[in-house]
């Protein structure tokens, strides 16, 4: 999982750069790429653009290690690059579901996904 990653992350970086008009790159990350081991810093610990999550922590999740790695990898080949390197860390993304079943884990959030799948979406006025 990790090779895929980072192949993935080092072919459309090197096709930035070999375009050769490409001034901003945006890369959606995670947010377990800063911060899987909130219960290791604690409640209060206020991360900063500095913070990766600890190495004590990606043993316990591949998805957080992958994560991790790809931005760091990314920010490494952006070094001396003409493209500005930006980066977003998401704790969650919604859209459209793309199976009609959802998984176990997903279930809490069935009420909205549901409307987002063509109905009103909620906390907004119609």
């Amino acid at each position: 999982m990790l090779a895929t990653a980072l192949q993935g992350t080092r072919i459309v970086l090197d096709a930035a750069t070999a375009a050769g008009t490409v001034s901003k790159v945006l890369l959606v990350s995670s947010i377990v790429a800063i911060m899987w081991d909130w219960w290791e810093r604690g409640r209060n610990y206020v991360y900063t653009e500095q913070d990766w999550t600890l190495d004590s922590s990606v043993q316990l999740n591949t998805y957080a290690y992958c994560k991790r790695e790809s931005e760091r990898l990314a920010y490494k080949i952006a070094e001396g690059q003409t493209w500005k390197l930006v980066t977003l860390n998401p704790g969650i993304v919604f859209g459209p579901v793309a199976t009609p079943k959802l998984a176990k884990s997903l279930s809490v959030l069935a009420p909205i996904v549901e409307h987002m799948n063509g109905k009103k979406y909620p906390f907004t006025s119609n």
